[in-house]
């Protein structure tokens, strides 16, 4: 019986093991270094920073702490993009995986290298504590010009 049920377990695992191992892991170092160019009027461009929200959208902390990033997006959008990295996305699981996030809301600050800069603690963090942070992100800028 035992050997029936090893049996049956390892099938499992090798099935499932090739079902996986044909999916694409998401890149977000890339992806947010791509996703965080901005041209400017004076034809240079700025890499913003990125900023993970990982939440669950049926959970009432993380739609609080939407509603604050919502409410501040100019001020965020200025240096930062938003990622939302959710909970009922199945190809979410290596993001919160790699970033070690297990409690939500969580927020994580990334630069324009894909480096991360601030791990917020987790729970709703303050538009005020959120801005602080945004604010001493370091823009990287590839000069076009002499206005860099």
């Amino acid at each position: 019986m035992n050997k029936i049920l090893a049996i049956a377990t390892l099938i499992c695992i090798s099935i499932c093991s090739v079902g996986f191992a044909g999916t694409q892991q998401p890149q977000l170092k890339e992806n947010a270094k791509e996703s965080a160019k901005t041209n400017t009027k004076a034809n240079a461009t700025i890499e913003k920073g990125t900023l993970l929200f990982f939440l669950n959208p049926n959970g009432y902390p993380c739609q609080q702490q939407d509603k604050i990033l919502k409410q501040n997006m100019n001020n965020i959008q200025a240096k930062a993009d938003i990622s939302y990295i959710s909970t009922t996305d199945p190809m979410s699981r290596f993001s919160f995986n790699r970033y070690g996030v297990r409690r939500l809301p969580s927020l994580i600050l990334l630069n324009a290298n894909g480096e991360i800069s601030k791990h917020f603690p987790p729970g709703i963090r303050s538009a005020e504590e959120i801005n602080n942070a945004i604010n001493e992100l370091k823009l990287s800028c590839i000069p076009n010009d002499k206005s860099c």
